[in-house]
């Protein structure tokens, strides 16, 4: 059963979607889809937990777009799963929510996962505010993975923090040559 309150502001945006000006037509069907998602959320829950992987896969962006400790829990659990491509929906996820809750969890996760997620994970980091972040980023430089180090150096930049300057200019000199250049582009953004 819907509660009321959401029944009103289901009303509200329905008759928003007849509205005069076309991005009020647009924003109140995006917060409709929204609010849908938030109303089924026990529905949601329930494919997370007994569906398939796709069922499981449609359940975690969903809960992406839902912000509710229930949503969250369910993400954060997600990051331990077994499969892959349930734990890289999840880091999708999570970088749409941006919940700061949702920062410690992934930043735990992040050494010991496979590089898909490593980079997925590394692509949402600089959208956090968390000065832990540049510790963990540090030891990821150090990957064995070119990919992850890459990435790594990406996150770094759009952070801005210069705590990865002394390990940066270390790549600009012994680098491979992708390194070299992703090196010599952030150090340019870092903070003086």
């Amino acid at each position: 059963m819907i509660p009321e309150h959401l029944q009103k502001r289901f009303a509200a945006l329905r008759q928003a979607l007849k509205d005069s000006d076309e991005q009020v037509r647009q924003l109140a069907s995006k917060s409709l889809e929204q609010v849908e998602a938030l109303s089924d959320l026990d529905l949601l829950v329930e494919n997370f937990k007994k569906g398939d992987k796709v069922s499981q896969i449609r359940a975690l962006y969903a809960f992406g777009k839902i912000r509710h400790d229930r949503s969250l829990t369910a993400l954060v659990f997600a990051l331990r799963m077994e499969d892959e491509e349930v734990r890289t929906a999840a880091i999708r996820a999570i970088g749409e929510q941006l919940h700061p809750r949702a920062i410690g969890p992934l930043l735990e996760v992040l050494p010991n996962e496979t590089p898909t997620c490593q980079i997925a994970i590394l692509e949402i980091l600089p959208n956090f505010k968390d000065p832990e972040m540049m510790n963990v980023l540090r030891g990821m430089l150090r990957s064995k993975n070119a990919d992850v180090v890459e990435a790594t150096i990406r996150a770094s930049g759009r952070i801005g923090d210069r705590a990865v300057e002394d390990a940066l200019i270390i790549l600009l000199s012994k680098g491979p040559t992708r390194l070299r250049r992703a090196a010599a582009e952030v150090l340019g953004v870092l903070s003086v």
